[in-house]
């Protein structure tokens, strides 16, 4: 009985997360208008993924990571396909990185080596897309200062989440 329990405690816990992570990107574009604050440079679709990571485990994880880019181009428009599909597998990498990482070091160094690695295949498909002119520039969009931010808060939310 107790595991019953947890499976079911486990798929509750991922349907909250989910349905989170899917309101959050489904209102962006009115949290965003309503606020006037450009929420969508913290990187919400690598935070709820990670967020997932860390209470749900690595399936749900996966889901997002392809899912969030997709709800996002499906319901908006925004990102473009490219940049969708780029976002996915950015994604995608960041969470296989983190579990190959995980299982040789600790959660304070595999979550920003993961994400580091996972931004590197970012820029590069970036690149590659806006020099054959499928995305327009600029390459770095949202500040570094961001991007570092929601590495240290990640890295750290799940270091705290996960310490063993």
């Amino acid at each position: 009985m107790p595991k019953s329990k947890n499976v079911i405690t486990l798929i509750f816990n991922s349907l909250q997360i989910d349905f989170i992570a899917v309101g959050i990107i489904y209102l962006m574009p009115e949290i965003v208008s309503a606020t006037g604050l450009p929420i969508y440079l913290l990187e919400p679709m690598r935070v709820m993924t990670l967020i997932a990571l860390v209470h749900t485990g690595k399936e749900n994880a996966i889901i997002l990571a392809a899912g969030l880019p997709l709800v996002g181009y499906i319901i908006g428009q925004h990102p473009s396909e490219i940049k969708s599909t780029i976002m996915a597998v950015e994604l995608l990498t960041n969470v296989f990185t983190f579990y190959a990482l995980n299982s040789r070091m600790s959660v304070i160094l595999s979550m920003p080596l993961a994400i580091v690695i996972a931004k590197g295949i970012y820029y590069g498909l970036k690149w590659f897309a806006i020099t054959f002119h499928l995305l327009d520039p600029p390459l770095i969009a949202t500040p570094w200062a961001y991007q570092i931010g929601v590495l240290v808060f990640t890295t750290l939310y799940a270091w705290f989440y996960m310490k063993k």
